[in-house]
């Protein structure tokens, strides 16, 4: 809930946070959290879902927060489809915050099996290793 301007504020406060390890935990077990964070990603302008990938990305640095994240249902689905959106639709900065929430959440060892019900990824990072520029080229490489 909340206006966009309130929404973007969030996630961007989020973001930072879930830099450090005892707060990222902390936001993992804190009720309706990733809930917030997840109708951001489906909901949110597009700084906002940018803050909100993000911050996904950041969160699943850490082992136990990344297992909490695969078990939300739906985080996947809203992060596969950011990365895999059109590009004249979604900005390049969430696509590639998104893709790097999914890297970062494939090296779960029960998200490689997980991911495989998008093949839609695969294919997005391969075209992006392809015509991408460099940054987005780098970035894909890790899926």
């Amino acid at each position: 809930q909340g206006t966009a301007s309130e929404k973007t504020n969030a996630a961007l406060a989020l973001q930072f946070l879930s830099l450090n390890t005892e707060k990222a935990l902390a936001i993992v077990h804190t009720r309706n959290a990733l809930r917030a964070l997840l109708d951001v990603l489906r909901t949110g302008g597009e700084e906002a879902q940018e803050y909100a990938a993000g911050a996904f990305a950041h969160l699943a640095v850490n082992e136990e927060a990344e297992l909490i994240i695969l078990q939300t249902e739906g985080v996947l689905e809203a992060l596969a489809g950011l990365f895999c959106a059109d590009p004249d639709r979604v900005g390049e900065a969430v696509r590639l915050e998104a893709c790097a929430a999914l890297e970062t959440l494939s090296f779960a060892p029960t998200s490689a099996e997980t991911l495989t019900r998008f093949p839609q990824i695969l294919e997005t990072a391969m075209g992006m290793l392809c015509r991408g520029p460099q940054h987005a080229m780098e970035r894909a490489a890790g899926l």
